[in-house]
């Protein structure tokens, strides 16, 4: 297992992690909530800053 910093290819499996994140420690956030900041994360957020992301090479690659 590696870090690695993430490219635009990464932020669809990012984003995936995010709203799983969300959803297990966000209870309180709407469903119509999650909805917006979704694609606002994907397409301002992540660009934007620097990211890392674990890598697992034995498992076919992204760590959730």
């Amino acid at each position: 297992m590696h870090i690695k910093r993430a490219t635009s290819s990464d932020f669809a499996q990012l984003i995936i992690v995010w709203e799983h994140s969300v959803r297990a420690t966000h209870d309180f956030l709407p469903e119509k909530m999650i909805a917006t900041l979704r694609p606002l994360i994907l397409k301002n957020y992540l660009p934007n800053i620097d990211v890392y992301m674990s890598v697992d090479e034995h498992n076919n690659g992204f760590v959730e």
